[in-house]
C-alpha cells in the first residue's frame, strides 16, 4: 500500500495474448502517450517483451482522468500490483511458467538510470512475492515449452527427415536446440553472430555451428529465428529458392525477415502460441485462482516478510 493520494498504475496497448502487429502499434502509441509528459521520468517503468507493452507508474490518485490516453487498458492499485505478479510469475503469459518473462521484466526496469523509492519499492516486493509464489507453486516446473509445443504441431506434415536451423544463441534459441538433441534429430545446425563456446557439446550429437552470415534457407524444412532485432535482417529473395515446404518459425518482437508470401514457406510466430489453448490452461486457471488470494492478502497486510 502507498502513501495517501498516491497509486500504482499500468497502462498498456495489449493485453497478455495480442498479436505482434499489434504489440509494435502499443509501443508507439505509449512512447507518443501523454503519460511521459505528466508523469515525471523517474516515477515510471516501461516494460516491453515480446508480446506485451505496458507503462507502470506512480501517480496521485486522479491524475489520470484528465489524460487522454486513447483505447490502452489502465488498471490501478491493487489490481495494477496483481497484474505485474501474475505476469513475471509466468501465470498470465502465452506459455505457462514462460522461464525467460522474469529476466526481462527485470532488464526493462534495469535500463532505468534512475528510480522514484515508491517505484521501486512496489517492484521489488512484486518481485519477492513473485519469487515466493514460484516455489510454492513450482510455476517453471509446470511448463510446456515452446519447442515442444511447435515441433508436436508440425512434424507430422515433414515428409522425409526433419532438417533443422536455429539461427540465434539465447536462452530461446538454446530450449529449441536441447529439444532436437533430447529427441535424437539428426540433421540440426545452430547459426549465430560468432561461433558458440562449448560447441564440442553440440559435436557429440551431431550438432554443427555455423555464422549467421553463411545462412541458407533452403537447405532446411525447418527453420527458427530466435533473435532479436529492430528491423528485418533477412530478405524476402533469401527464401526465394526454397523448394520444399518450409516451416519458419519467427520469435522476436520484431519480425527477422521481411514480410512475403511463398507458396513452400509456412510462417509462425508469437502469436500462433498465444492463440492456441495448450494441455496446460486447466493447470493455468486453477493456479491463478489459488494465488490471487495470496497476492491480496500480501498486498492488504503489506506481509512482504516472505521466507
Amino acid at each position: 500500500m502507498l502513501k495517501s493520494g498516491l497509486k500504482l498504475y499500468v497502462y498498456g496497448y495489449c493485453s497478455d495474448y495480442h498479436d505482434l502487429v499489434t504489440v509494435q502499434l502499443a509501443k508507439k502509441n505509449i512512447n507518443e502517450s501523454q503519460l511521459f509528459g505528466i508523469i515525471n521520468e523517474d516515477s515510471l517503468v516501461q516494460i516491453s517483451t515480446c508480446n506485451r507493452e505496458e507503462l507502470y507508474f506512480i501517480a496521485p490518485e486522479g491524475i489520470v482522468n484528465e489524460l487522454s490516453l486513447g483505447s490502452g487498458f489502465l488498471l490501478e492499485g491493487y489490481q495494477a500490483f496483481e497484474k505485474l505478479v501474475l505476469t513475471i510469475t509466468g501465470l498470465k503469459t502465452p506459455i505457462l511458467g514462460d522461464v525467460h518473462i522474469y529476466q526481462q521484466v527485470k532488464e526493462c526496469i534495469g535500463k532505468k538510470k534512475r528510480l522514484n523509492d515508491l517505484l521501486r519499492q512496489e517492484l521489488d516486493k512484486a518481485f519477492a512475492l513473485a519469487r515466493f509464489i514460484n516455489r510454492e507453486f513450482d510455476v517453471k516446473g509446470k511448463r510446456e515449452s515452446f519447442a515442444a509445443i511447435f515441433f508436436q504441431e508440425i512434424l507430422e506434415s515433414i515428409s522425409g527427415y526433419e532438417t533443422v536451423a536455429i539461427v540465434g544463441s539465447g536462452t530461446m534459441a538454446m530450449e529449441f536446440v536441447f529439444y532436437c538433441i533430447h529427441h535424437s534429430m539428426s540433421f540440426v545446425d545452430i547459426y549465430s553472430r560468432s561461433y558458440i563456446e562449448g560447441q564440442a557439446s553440440f559435436k557429440k550429437h551431431g550438432i554443427r555451428n555455423f555464422l549467421t552470415s553463411d545462412f541458407r534457407p533452403s537447405n532446411y524444412n525447418i527453420i527458427i529465428l530466435a533473435l532479436s532485432v529492430d528491423q528485418p535482417i533477412f530478405k524476402a529473395h533469401q527464401f526465394e529458392s526454397v523448394k520444399t515446404p518450409t516451416h519458419l518459425l519467427d520469435l522476436g518482437e520484431c519480425p527477422a525477415v521481411e514480410n512475403f508470401n511463398h507458396s513452400n514457406l509456412v510462417r509462425y510466430n508469437l502469436s500462433h502460441f498465444s492463440e492456441r489453448k495448450t494441455s496446460k490452461e486447466p493447470m493455468r486457471q486453477k493456479m491463478i485462482s489459488e494465488v490471487k488470494p495470496i497476492i491480496m492478502h500480501t498486498y492488504r497486510e503489506n506481509a512482504f516478510n516472505l521466507p
